[in-house]
């Protein structure tokens, strides 16, 4: 139930690790080589960099409801999301360094900006099944990477199904699922 839920929870899977992220001078957490969002967000000087398009997906957000975010990136649309201040957002990513980006982005999200919203975000992928997929990462563009089903040699990514990750809303209503 949300009531019980803390302010900020994180999943993160016991094979956690992440490489090097930076810094920017506004406290946005990004990854160095990401010439996408990384580069965006420090031109921008705020983690919401496409606000013509964050801000028509957060006109979607009403009071008490619910926000879910499935491939959360480095937070983003999350950050955004947060501002219109749902009553909870549940952020999914599944590769661990742009998660660990997304970790301190939304931390960082919620003691500058005095925010009261519920977050839960999980490090892993959404699939029909629970399972494992193999990650691809794109350093250069982290935003490209993606998931295939699981295969001997790929590196074992937790996949949960959607409605595992959102059962503990006991039906509250989803404003908002991208």
């Amino acid at each position: 139930m949300i009531s019980q839920m803390q302010q900020l929870q994180f999943h993160i899977p016991s094979n956690y690790s992440h490489n090097d992220i930076e810094r920017t001078q506004e406290g946005w957490w990004v990854q160095p080589e990401d010439q996408q969002f990384g580069r965006w967000i420090k031109e921008a000087r705020d983690i919401d960099h496409y606000r013509a398009f964050t801000s028509w997906c957060a006109d979607w957000i009403t009071s008490g409801s619910a926000v879910v975010d499935v491939g959360a990136n480095v937070g983003t649309h999350s950050v955004a999301y947060l501002r219109r201040k749902p009553d909870c957002l549940i952020s999914v990513e599944p590769g661990f360094t742009t998660f660990e980006c997304l970790r301190r982005n939304l931390i960082h999200a919620a003691s500058v900006e005095s925010l009261q919203t519920n977050v839960m975000a999980y490090c892993c992928g959404v699939g029909e099944d629970f399972g494992t997929a193999s990650y691809h990462y794109r350093e250069d563009n982290p935003g490209m990477s993606f998931l295939t089903k699981d295969d001997p040699d790929g590196n074992g990514i937790e996949v949960r199904p959607l409605g595992h990750l959102v059962e503990f809303l006991e039906g509250r209503y989803i404003s908002l699922l991208k």
